[in-house]
């Protein structure tokens, strides 16, 4: 599994326009990718603080998400704020996702998913239990 949060901060004004890129987004990640589990969008408490929950099979199907031409809106750089994207670990039990893996992608990936896996580094921080025996460090 590959599970995350996005932490956004729209520009101020931008907030309208933000939400229509999303639906049209949520709309075609879900009818298009077989691998995505989770793609939901969150306005928080402050203006233009956005929050998504994204899950998908494992980290190749978040690679796929990132780089499918649609993803690409022109207006991210006059639209978005900050990006901080948060990896996590569900807690086995708890909900219908397994634990968050990294996964070798091979080395025939483009050049863009490479950026991509560069940039994204799916990772379990040391603290998390053991995804296979689920001991404590």
């Amino acid at each position: 599994m590959a599970v995350l949060l996005a932490h956004l901060k729209i520009r101020d004004g931008k907030e309208a326009e933000f939400e229509a890129i999303q639906k049209g987004l949520w709309r075609e990640t879900w009818a298009s990718e077989p691998d995505v589990l989770r793609y939901e969008h969150y306005r928080g408490r402050e203006k233009g603080r956005y929050y998504a929950i994204l899950g998908f099979r494992d980290f190749a199907g978040f690679i796929a998400h990132q780089t499918a031409a649609y993803h690409e809106a022109p207006e991210w750089d006059e639209i978005l704020e900050e990006v901080d994207l948060e990896w996590l670990d569900p807690i086995q039990g708890s909900n219908d996702l397994g634990p968050t893996l990294q996964q070798d992608l091979g080395p025939d990936l483009s050049e863009r998913e490479r950026f991509y896996v560069g940039r994204y580094l799916c990772r379990r921080e040391p603290w998390w239990p053991d995804p296979e025996t689920g001991d404590w460090p």
